[in-house]
């Protein structure tokens, strides 16, 4: 039941984007977002051949959706070949 699932909650993550920005996650996007949270499986750290990259974490992948130009950066940007994209990333540090 893993891949209709995946399949479903990532529909879902799509029309999410889209009831926020007018528009769908180009696929890459969509890929690295889910990448990104989900959470470890196993023993191991990072990516392996029993768990894969883990487990989906669809709550904290909208948290980021959300957060679309606060505290996380969506960005689909094209490269043609022989150029160079820099993005600077400035951190932010809370109190606590």
């Amino acid at each position: 039941m893993a891949t209709p699932n995946t399949c479903g909650s990532l529909i879902l993550l799509q029309q999410y984007y889209n009831s926020l920005y007018g528009g769908y996650m180009k696929s890459a996007t969509l890929k690295g977002l889910v990448i990104e949270t989900a959470d470890e499986a196993g023993s191991n750290p990072g990516p392996d051949y029993m768990y894969g990259w883990g487990l989906l974490d669809i709550a904290k992948a909208a948290t980021v959706i959300r957060q679309k130009g606060g505290a996380s950066i969506i960005s689909e940007q094209t490269l043609n070949n022989g150029n160079t994209y820099t993005l600077n990333v400035t951190q932010r540090v809370q109190n606590r």
